[in-house]
């Protein structure tokens, strides 16, 4: 994730007031279309855009770009800004968790990776059954957007075993897998557990705990990737990389996630 814009404290504060979104690239085509009408790439499409919208997702609140550097001098400046737009669009104080919903990623492996670049823990909701899939999205729903850990998870679903393949140290039972992804997120181990039964006090005790004992802080980019591409560590994307030749190493090669 980047440090100097993203990780500043009056960014993450001035975006409590926005609904974020996190692209995937090249993994989706739906969401490159719409990367695409936001921006005018000239080449064909990249994988990052930064940009800020009204609520209709339709008109333009800054200059968009492929990042916030492209828009902003520096975070205070972006924060100042974000600040200033949502005077004009005011929100309820609190919105019922209901409404927002779960903010899943598509699918685990993608998820894993996302989890990877953006180094922070994910929470895998388990769950075969239909109604214990419903029980455990009651129970993480209200705790996902609780103000003691919103911000310190990413999140998917999955009722297949086979999804759990590459997470190390897990069982077989329903339940919320919070997993630290792999250094290229490829795989994951499992570092905490709530089980179906639990009573929300619990689960959100044991969600406080694993996030305070697993925040993975930043990564050097330029040597996380040279140091994937001296370990051979491919990713292959759902969507080939449509960029010229010339600018890659493989016509599907990544190191490490979708946006490094």
């Amino acid at each position: 994730m980047d440090r100097s814009y993203l990780s500043a404290s009056e960014v993450i504060e001035a975006s409590r007031s926005f609904v974020c979104v996190r692209l995937v690239t090249f993994e989706d085509v739906e969401e490159m279309k719409f990367m695409n009408s936001i921006y005018d790439f000239r080449t064909p499409t990249k994988n990052s855009l930064f940009a800020i919208l009204d609520p209709s997702a339709k008109e333009h609140l800054v200059k968009p770009g492929r990042s916030m550097e492209f828009t902003f001098d520096d975070a205070a400046q972006m924060a100042a800004k974000m600040e200033e737009i949502a005077k004009s669009y005011p929100g309820p104080d609190d919105v019922d968790p209901a409404k927002l919903g779960m903010p899943y990623l598509k699918d685990v492996r993608l998820a894993l990776n996302v989890a990877a670049c953006d180094t922070q823990s994910l929470i895998i909701l388990y769950a075969p059954k239909v109604k214990d899939h419903r029980k455990l999205e009651s129970l993480l729903l209200p705790l996902a957007w609780h103000k003691d850990l919103m911000g310190e998870f990413l999140f998917v679903a999955t009722d297949k075993l086979a999804d759990l393949a590459k997470i190390s140290e897990t069982g077989i039972a329903p339940g919320l897998l919070v997993v630290t992804p792999g250094t290229y997120g490829l795989e994951g181990r499992q570092v905490a557990f709530v089980p179906l039964s639990a009573k929300a006090s619990d689960a959100h005790a044991i969600l406080v705990a694993a996030a305070e004992a697993n925040r993975l802080g930043s990564k050097d980019s330029k040597r996380h990737i040279g140091r994937g591409r001296r370990e051979g560590v491919k990713w292959e994307p759902v969507l080939e990389d449509p960029g010229p030749v010339r600018n890659r190493r493989s016509r599907q090669e990544s190191y490490g996630s979708d946006t490094d």
